[in-house]
């Protein structure tokens, strides 16, 4: 019976797959057809030169408040990866590994690790095997802006989205000379980062982008190597009211995975006689992500479609002593998967009214994963509709209802969402609730029922010419909680069981405030509390207490930039949750710091030249002894120096 079950999934999977196939060359039709239209219109049209659509990558949400991190912010940094960008621009909660491009990511409203995903031009990077996905492993400097979402967009327009979801749009370039890009990065530890890149336009509205990154270290405590690199290129072609562009990104990511330090150390600052928990494993990720991707709107922009159609091909080795592995029977040191995904999104922007905009869209993906010691075999098929509503009901009121429909593993899965903004010169005040699921992954058990999630924020800004506000507060349940166990042997965690088991409440409050108490000069403070209670017992996985406090000096001469800033972080005591990197999930961990820890400071000075940026930054001044995620104690003090020099930029 199971088994006529999978093959009447498989087949609707395939027809799902195939409505969004043909709806996806019926655009490419209708592209064509307005192509030749235009080109009727005037002789000099077929020589005329098109300038690239903004919005081509992007979800094109103009109508809200979506936070956006252009290149002009990432590129002068001495930031590694996505999670850093994101930890250094907002205040939320970062969840080290304890080095620089490991598996490193964040939490945000009370979130874990599985709630973050990630997508580029709209197509999906999430791992079902492990849930979420290594925000390393993608080269950030292939972005032109990150979008990030939160609330009713995040789980509307991505699935297992509650925490975060991040849309990365590809690069721009627009120049008829060769444009190069290249920077130079160092840290402690012989941590040597370096990318490139090289963009023209060859022909008539088109342009080719292609570029590298390279990121290798040793790493503090033994066993924590990182030795990644990409490649990527896209091919850009431009029409009068259309976009199509052809994507590859391939990866190599290979690091240590020590498991952070046993608990038998007995000081966490001595990186020669720390006692690792894995001194013989370690993990490599290949991946080729293949992307095509298309925008199209009419002549007045008040109707935009866009779409992805992709593919990725990956194989996931872990190398490990026999003794490592879950099974006794298992004799193999190496555990190997490869996974096979081809999927399609599509979405219509529509401005119905002035006062009324609608979003659809829809997506399907047809997924293959090899079994391995930590998870059964999977294939089967991921389809989705969704509507965002944006209704400007007065000149100060803006309402957002949206709702996503998800058929996955034979199950229907349902998430809702309502957004409001009221402005009230010179504040704005807003409330965003969502109910959303997330589902459990290959790691964790496919037999599992998925999390419930209800996320409630609400907030109010006020901001003027030298001071800004933001207070905000949030509540997030969770019933049908996902809780991982240890397996243990001989004291030695071999692997995790998961099972339904419980529930989860997280309450929280923030203060932002920036302050310009000089001209060119401003300080900032941030305040968090949150209360995390599992199954009505403080599990304190977060700390209840975060802080920050820093301040910045810029100077502008004609094209050229100087500043400085520094800045103090500092945490209460917190259990945290153990990493598992063979599985890549968490489990409770009891061992608490009694002491508030700071991340002993942070200086830089940066500098733009022109088109080159030079930065020079000093972390963990006062060389504390910290740590954001459980037995991973961050770097101690160390100098970060990045160079990057754009060419005909």
């Amino acid at each position: 019976m199971k088994n006529i079950s999978s093959n009447r999934d498989q087949r609707g999977g395939s027809l799902f797959m195939s409505v969004f196939l043909v709806i996806f060359v019926f655009s490419v039709l209708q592209c064509t057809a307005l192509h030749r239209i235009d080109s009727t219109e005037a002789k000099a049209d077929t020589s005329r030169y098109y300038a690239p659509i903004h919005y081509h990558g992007s979800y094109h949400i103009t109508q809200d408040s979506a936070r956006i991190l252009s290149k002009k912010y990432i590129r002068p940094s001495t930031q590694f990866g996505i999670s850093d960008v994101l930890q250094n621009a907002y205040f939320l909660t970062p969840l080290s590994l304890g080095g620089l491009s490991f598996n490193n990511s964040i939490s945000i409203y009370g979130s874990s690790r599985q709630d973050i995903a990630l997508r580029y031009n709209t197509r999906s990077f999430q791992n079902i095997q492990f849930g979420g996905v290594n925000l390393s492993q993608f080269p950030l400097e292939t972005a032109e802006n990150i979008e990030v979402l939160t609330g009713t967009q995040a789980i509307v327009l991505g699935d297992n989205s509650s925490g975060l979801l991040i849309n990365i749009q590809e690069a721009i370039h627009n120049t008829s000379t060769p444009f190069t890009r290249l920077r130079y990065a160092q840290s402690s530890y012989n941590f040597v980062a370096s990318e490139g890149e090289f963009s023209q336009n060859i022909a008539k509205n088109w342009n080719i982008d292609a570029g590298f990154r390279r990121h290798v270290g040793e790493g503090r405590f033994a066993n924590s190597w990182i030795d990644m690199w990409n490649v990527y290129g896209h091919l850009r072609w431009t029409l009068p009211r259309s976009q199509w562009t052809l994507s590859h990104i391939f990866t190599n990511y290979g690091s240590g995975l020590n498991g952070g330090l046993s608990d038998t150390t007995a000081t966490f600052s001595d990186p020669i006689n720390a006692k690792i928990r894995y001194a013989d494993m370690f993990g490599r990720t290949f991946s080729h992500d293949i992307t095509l991707s298309f925008s199209q709107h009419n002549s007045d922009t008040t109707l935009i479609q866009t779409g992805s159609l992709y593919f990725t091909y990956g194989i996931w080795n872990i190398e490990k002593s026999i003794e490592l592995n879950p099974s006794l029977l298992d004799t193999n040191r190496v555990s190997s998967s490869i996974s096979r995904k081809t999927g399609a999104i599509y979405m219509v922007q529509k401005n119905l009214t002035h006062s009324l905009s609608v979003k659809i869209g829809g997506e399907a993906e047809a997924q293959i994963i090899d079994a391995t010691p930590y998870n059964e075999a999977f294939n089967e098929s991921n389809v989705a509709l969704f509507s965002l509503l944006n209704f400007l009901f007065s000149h100060d009121i803006t309402l957002q209802p949206g709702a996503r429909l998800r058929l996955y593993n034979n199950k229907l899965y349902t998430n809702v969402g309502f957004k409001a903004e009221f402005i009230l010169q010179p504040f704005l005040f807003g409330l965003d609730a969502s109910l959303s699921s997330r589902t459990p992954t290959l790691t964790e058990g496919l037999n599992n029922r998925s999390e419930q999630h209800f996320l409630g924020i609400a907030y109010l800004k006020w901001k003027n010419r030298y001071h800004s506000l933001h207070l905000e507060i949030f509540s997030r349940s969770v019933s049908e909680l996902i809780i991982q166990e240890p397996v243990l042997r001989g004291g030695t965690i071999v692997g995790v069981l998961s099972q339904n088991n419980g529930n989860r409440a997280v309450l929280g409050f923030s203060v932002n405030g920036q302050y310009s108490i000089i001209e060119n000069g401003q300080l900032q403070a941030s305040i968090q509390l949150q209360d995390s209670k599992t199954n009505s017992t403080n599990d304190q996985r977060l700390p209840f207490l975060q802080g920050m406090f820093g301040g910045e000096y810029t100077r502008v001469f004609g094209r050229s930039t100087v500043k400085g800033g520094l800045s103090f972080r500092f945490f209460s005591s917190n259990y945290g949750e153990i990493f598992i990197p063979q599985m890549q999930g968490t489990i409770t961990h009891q061992h608490k710091e009694d002491n508030l820890i700071f991340d002993g400071g942070q200086a830089y000075v940066g500098a733009q030249l022109g088109n080159a940026f030079v930065q020079f930054s000093m972390h963990n001044l006062l060389n504390a002894v910290y740590w954001t995620t459980s037995i991973y104690p961050e770097l101690d003090r160390h100098l970060r120096i990045s160079v990057n020099w754009a060419f005909l930029d």
